[in-house]
């Protein structure tokens, strides 16, 4: 009896760690698409300390009002290039390339075109959901919250 169960948690050990790869492939993959910046969360995140003070109503009207003069921020990942506009003007494009894959988070280096591969951006996305993500810089607090769009 023993033996079956050692047997057993072999075969789950082993399938288990079969399985791995094909989940950090797929979670790299699910870069893939187009994003766009959660406006709303970006203005929560930055907002002036008066915000948090504010009553529900206030926030609401401040919230309309800084909704007007944020531009939108588009994101693409394809396979190897990740492309960042913000208010319609032409993106700006990188190679990034995948360093690690740790926890539901996927590590990069991305590199802007014409730039030397020394002066790579090392940045994160962490998945939230399959539709949303959180991207930033490593050693940067800023945190972009991004949803799927494609």
């Amino acid at each position: 009896m023993r033996g079956t169960i050692v047997r057993a948690l072999a075969g789950t050990v082993a399938l288990a760690a079969l399985t791995l790869p094909v989940q950090a492939k797929d979670l790299a993959q699910g870069l893939r698409g187009r994003w766009a910046a959660d406006k709303k969360a970006l203005f929560e995140m930055t907002a002036p300390p008066f915000y948090k003070l504010a009553t529900p109503e206030k926030k609401q009207q401040m919230l309309a009002e800084a909704m007007k003069d944020v531009p939108s921020m588009d994101f693409e990942f394809t396979g190897d290039t990740l492309s960042a506009s913000m208010g319609g003007e032409p993106p700006t494009v990188a190679a990034y390339t995948v360093t690690r894959i740790e926890k539901g988070t996927v590590y990069f280096d991305a590199v802007a075109k014409g730039a030397k591969a020394s002066d790579a951006d090392k940045m994160y996305a962490e998945f939230v959901d399959d539709d949303t993500i959180k991207l930033s810089k490593v050693g940067d607090e800023m945190i972009l919250v991004l949803k799927r769009t494609k």
